[in-house]
């Protein structure tokens, strides 16, 4: 589906007139519209100034269109329109997109017809290739149904970079974490008081310091008494070893140490 396409769907939805019908000039040459006759010329300019504020204030200036035999035809420009129709949004277009709303405008009026474009990959797809964010603070905002500008597929892919570089910058977290459900599926996870559980990750912490001064993973976090034999993921059974010796000692563990 092409934006006008979306802007002819939206145009006949909402405002109840055909993009070709025309829209009263009074007004119009003021605003510098003069030149835009119909509501799909008039929609289609606004639209891409990507600001709804600007779209409903200049559009309530003289672009009205009374049809006795039409109750839902707008009277009183845009702002009138989506007022009048704020039983099917559920939301006044000044709830729907705020003050700071650039971005927004193309937004809601794709959503508002079932689509919306990725902001990462560029195509425009059905709404349930996006997520709905009716679970977050974003519907007590909006008032309404709202969707995120990046597809599923997309967003996936950003996430899972984003993680990546997370756990790169935040090695020694990662490393704990991992020790720490190692310990859970070995059973030897001793329930730490919070000074415990502190002295844990500052374990982690120095071995992360130790090896950004290297230069590269000189050292390891080891359990003095592997996991595999029973040893818990608790201070005083760690240590920081280099990483040589931990891969040479490889699980093998002795009473005597």
């Amino acid at each position: 589906m092409t934006d006008e396409e979306v802007l002819d769907l939206y145009i006949k939805k909402f405002f109840k007139v055909d993009p070709e019908d025309g829209v009263t000039r009074r007004g119009l040459k003021k605003l510098g519209l003069e030149n835009f006759t119909t509501w799909r010329e008039v929609l289609t300019a606004l639209y891409y100034s990507k600001d709804i504020n600007e779209a409903a204030v200049r559009l309530n200036y003289g672009i009205t269109r009374r049809t006795s035999d039409n109750e839902d035809a707008p009277s009183k420009g845009m702002k009138g329109a989506l007022d009048k129709k704020k039983g099917v949004l559920g939301m006044s277009w000044q709830e729907a997109l705020g003050k700071n709303n650039n971005k927004f405008w193309p937004a809601h009026i794709m959503q508002s017809v079932g689509v919306n474009k990725c902001t990462i990959c560029k195509e425009m797809m059905p709404l349930d290739n996006f997520t709905l964010l009716n679970d977050n603070d974003s519907v007590e905002k909006y008032k309404s149904d709202v969707y995120e500008n990046e597809c599923i597929s997309c967003h996936r892919e950003k996430q899972l970079g984003w993680n990546a570089a997370w756990k790169k910058e935040n090695g020694h977290i990662v490393n704990e974490l991992s020790a720490r459900r190692r310990a859970l599926k070995a059973e030897t996870y001793d329930v730490l008081s919070i000074e415990e559980q502190n002295e844990v990750r500052e374990i982690y912490k120095e071995s992360k310091r130790l090896n950004n001064e290297a230069g590269y993973i000189k050292y390891h976090v080891d359990h003095i008494k592997p996991l595999s034999k029973g040893g818990a993921h608790a201070p005083y059974n760690l240590q920081i070893l280099l990483a040589e010796d931990n891969l040479r000692k490889s699980d093998k563990w002795s009473d005597e140490l």
